[in-house]
């Protein structure tokens, strides 16, 4: 409310600040959606949605306009546009990408191995907790493809899996044989039934049988580390998902947010009736007191505000190759 005085008084000066304090407030947002995105991608695997996430934060600013201030009966376009995105272009955007996160790692890296298959050991683990955890392991493998087939499991769920039962295997020496070609280092033991079970949901899954979990999980993760965090890109994302003339008239049309938002006000004070009274049972014989809250002069503050201000928002915010077909 305080950013919508300043945008729209009559002082030059007061309006640069209202802009800058309005884009401080949208930056301040997207900054920690944009690092909770970022996690949440690098655990899913997954490339980050911030053009989704820019878009959302934007109808989280309309809807609080629409709430506290007279934006919407102005009709006044050019300041319609003005606000959107919190007046941020392509770049400003991009900029609020950086940070440290799991994804600078090198992700074909030991060590980003041991975060990414974390999932995976902890699959295992609880898979060898079992009476006869090899019997789990085949029957997890067969119903694996009908699971992804039904949408009842994720792509990084089944990896998961994969992962699991190959990390189970290659770890029990009885499950591995000698490589004639390469007698330091064992092999799958590929007649084994389990190793067979394996091979065949990879194939009805469509995974290669020769490559490991590990390559093509690390190899998912290499390819989606420059959507995760590359400057470049992403200002190239925004530019054509977010800001662009036709793209912006699907997510940030004033004609239908005024109509969305003033049915949803009106269902809001619909049911408030309902809400009073559930509230009235809730306290029982408890006493409800309505409490009135003096307002502040805002004309008396305006005219007291200095002519340029500062608006300040903090916004801060080896391991073993235990996975691969081939160990060292």
């Amino acid at each position: 409310k305080d950013a919508w005085k300043y945008l729209t008084h009559a002082d030059e000066s007061f309006r640069s600040s209202g802009k800058k304090m309005a884009s401080d407030i949208f930056s301040a947002m997207l900054s920690q959606a944009f690092d909770v995105e970022k996690k949440a991608a690098y655990e899913e695997q997954r490339a980050p949605d911030y053009a989704d996430i820019v878009k959302s934060a934007n109808d989280l600013m309309r809807v609080a306009m629409f709430a506290y201030t007279d934006l919407y009966n102005r009709n006044d376009k050019a300041l319609y546009d003005q606000t959107a995105f919190g007046g941020l272009n392509d770049e400003d955007m991009a900029e609020l990408i950086e940070g440290e996160s799991k994804w600078d790692m090198d992700q074909r890296s030991d060590a980003a191995w041991e975060v990414q298959s974390e999932p995976a050991k902890a699959i295992a683990a609880k898979w060898l907790t079992e009476d006869k955890p090899y019997e789990k392991l085949i029957n997890e493998m067969n119903s694996l493809a009908e699971a992804k087939k039904s949408g009842k499991i994720t792509n990084k769920a089944a990896y998961d899996k994969l992962a699991a039962a190959e990390w189970m295997l290659i770890n029990n020496d009885k499950m591995m044989i000698e490589d004639p070609e390469d007698p330091l280092n064992k092999m799958p033991n590929w007649g084994n039934r389990y190793w067979k079970s394996i091979i065949k949901a990879r194939e009805e899954l469509g995974i290669p049988k020769h490559i490991s979990m590990r390559d093509l999980v690390q190899g998912d993760y290499a390819k989606m580390k420059q959507a995760a965090t590359s400057r470049s890109y992403n200002e190239v994302q925004f530019k054509e998902q977010v800001l662009d003339p036709e793209q912006r008239k699907l997510c940030d049309s004033r004609e239908k947010q005024l109509e969305e938002y003033t049915i949803f006000r009106e269902s809001i004070a619909a049911t408030k009736p309902t809400n009073d009274k559930k509230i009235d049972d809730l306290m029982g014989d408890k006493k409800r007191v309505k409490i009135s809250v003096t307002s502040e002069d805002e004309k008396k503050k305006m005219k007291e505000a200095p002519k340029e201000n500062n608006f300040i928002v903090d916004n801060s915010k080896t391991a073993k190759r235990e996975m691969g077909i081939n160990q060292k």
